[in-house]
């Protein structure tokens, strides 16, 4: 359903017409992993300290009002949870 909303020619995602891209350097700082070869230590930090439950009902209390850069976060957060823990984090 998710890959549904990508849009190739903008390279973003489309959900209710509203333009969603992401940087590299937005990613990084997201999900706090380095994007310039920086080398990563495994268990030094974590992506946010919350279940995907809790990022889901986050994201259920965006509205139109919500910046666009917190509405980028909470998807992106939401949506490796859910890809890299789709068992135990939900």
């Amino acid at each position: 359903m998710l890959l549904s909303t990508w849009d190739n020619k903008s390279e973003s995602f489309v959900i209710n017409s509203r333009t969603l891209a992401f940087t590299s350097d937005e990613l990084a700082l997201i999900i706090g992993l380095p994007n310039r070869g920086i080398k990563f230590e495994p268990g030094t930090d974590t992506i946010a300290g919350k279940t995907t439950n809790d990022i889901r009902h986050d994201i259920l209390k965006l509205d139109s009002s919500t910046p666009i850069e917190i509405v980028r976060e909470q998807f992106i957060v939401y949506l490796l949870s859910n890809i890299f823990f789709p068992m135990t984090n939900f």
